[in-house]
């Protein structure tokens, strides 16, 4: 199957491969994800590309995961708000 994007003139190898990666990524199952034995944070903006479901269900898929939701924010989060971002991080790994 061909994306959108492909058929678009200007679009750019980069934009090209986002498109391909948000359409047919990720490939892990909810049984590969459940055999994560160690501390996971699951992070997103509230408004990320990644569909909040999708989220969600990596979060309750692995048995040690923690979910942390960033306010007003994309899939960039750690660049639109990197005080919270890496204080996040930190108390994550502290613990």
């Amino acid at each position: 199957m061909r994306n959108f994007v492909e058929h678009d003139k200007t679009a750019t190898p980069t934009a090209i491969a986002l498109n391909k990666m948000m359409l047919y990524q990720p490939h892990i199952s909810d049984e590969s994800l459940h055999t994560i034995q160690c501390s996971t944070l699951v992070m997103a903006g509230d408004h990320d590309i990644i569909k909040p479901c999708h989220t969600i269900g990596i979060f309750k898929a692995i048995p040690k995961a923690e979910l942390c939701i960033f306010p007003h924010s994309n899939h960039g989060v750690c660049i639109q708000h990197p005080k919270q971002f890496n204080e996040t991080v930190e108390r994550f790994f502290r613990k």
